[in-house]
């Protein structure tokens, strides 16, 4: 059974909160790996480029909001 927009919301908050709390312990080189590593295995499970879709246009990494 495919998940509905409600559950796919709440586990885009959770992972958001997660992210939030590893951002205060974890060093900056650390923490973007994991952002990376996010990424990725957000793009392998949607095929949705996340990274470039949540990025501001000012950080350089081509996203647009």
């Amino acid at each position: 059974m495919a998940p509905d927009d409600a559950d796919l919301l709440a586990r885009a908050d959770e992972l958001g909160d997660a992210l939030k709390r590893a951002k205060q312990v974890m060093d900056p080189g650390a923490f973007y790996h994991l952002l990376v590593e996010s990424n990725a295995t957000i793009r392998q499970v949607t095929r949705v480029e996340y990274g470039t879709i949540c990025a501001p246009p000012t950080c350089g990494c081509g996203g647009t909001c």
